[in-house]
């Protein structure tokens, strides 16, 4: 009791130890160990290897504060390469989800994925600059050139057009018109950095075409259409005329009685909004 004292163990083989459970039990037996008087420091919990863990602890505060060093304004970077910084490419060819070096071209994405890039024999030349493209952008071949749209921009959007305004389909015209603003509106928003205005303009004028051979298709037979050319205000014997026309839909689509009966104005009222209209306010 007098080597207790206010204790409730002690060591056999040194008498100032006091057993206790540590947290570490290496020995994965159980076994009691001598701690020395840490329950003070503990306040009654287990104790643990203190001095171990003061190490760590430094170690890895110093190893915190170089990285920080490292990353400066990034939030991640290359342990191979520090320069490299670390980001999800969008291309992952490992298809694991890992993480690989990227030298730090976030700043040209603007926080968006990163495209892996890689040197393509394909795409890769030295070559006139009206005859390449990059980003669906090319340059007119003039003195001062100028940016134009890609004509592989140009072909892309037109498939998809024609997509919208197949006369296979069997939309509603008020659910074409609304496609196809929401897909121009964005596009020309893409594009409007060309500086060829005249090529807005010419792709209204496909586009009016195309809506035209839509609607002739749908007012289907003869005496629908001779009804409706009147209402549009068509004479009535040229309305007999061209209602009982022979020609295909892409032909009279671009004939001058749909164009001077379905023009500007018609599309307008429709909903239709203007790929000239939007590049125009765009470029102001």
């Amino acid at each position: 009791m007098d080597i207790l004292g206010e204790r409730n163990s002690y060591s056999k083989t040194d008498q100032d130890a006091t057993f206790m459970r540590m947290k570490d039990d290496y020995m994965k037996n159980g076994q009691l160990k001598a701690g020395y008087n840490v329950q003070i420091a503990t306040e009654g919990q287990y104790a643990l290897a203190y001095n171990k863990q003061l190490i760590d602890f430094i170690l890895r505060k110093q190893k915190y504060q170089k990285d920080l060093d490292i990353l400066g304004e990034r939030n991640s970077y290359s342990k191979t390469d520090q320069d490299a910084t670390f980001m999800r490419m969008k291309d992952d060819y490992m298809k694991n989800g890992q993480l690989k070096a990227g030298y730090n071209v976030q700043i040209a994405t603007e926080g968006q994925y990163a495209l892996a890039y890689s040197i393509n024999e394909k795409k890769s030349a030295v070559d006139r600059p009206w005859k390449r493209k990059f980003l669906g952008f090319s340059f007119t071949y003039h003195k001062e050139p100028k940016v134009r749209i890609a004509k592989e921009s140009l072909k892309r959007m037109k498939n998809k057009v024609r997509e919208i305004t197949s006369r296979k389909m069997p939309y509603p015209m008020e659910y074409r018109i609304q496609k196809l603003n929401q897909y121009l509106m964005g596009w020309c928003g893409y594009f409007a950095l060309a500086d060829t205005k005249s090529i807005f303009l010419e792709l209204d004028k496909w586009i009016r075409r195309r809506l035209r051979m839509c609607l002739w298709k749908n007012w289907k037979k003869p005496k629908t259409k001779i009804r409706n050319l009147i209402q549009l205000g068509v004479p009535q014997w040229q309305a007999y005329e061209w209602g009982n026309t022979r020609k295909g839909y892409w032909r009279i689509s671009n004939s001058p009685i749909l164009h001077r009966t379905l023009g500007n104005s018609y599309w307008r009222n429709q909903g239709l909004k203007s790929l000239e209209a939007r590049y125009e306010n765009l470029r102001q």
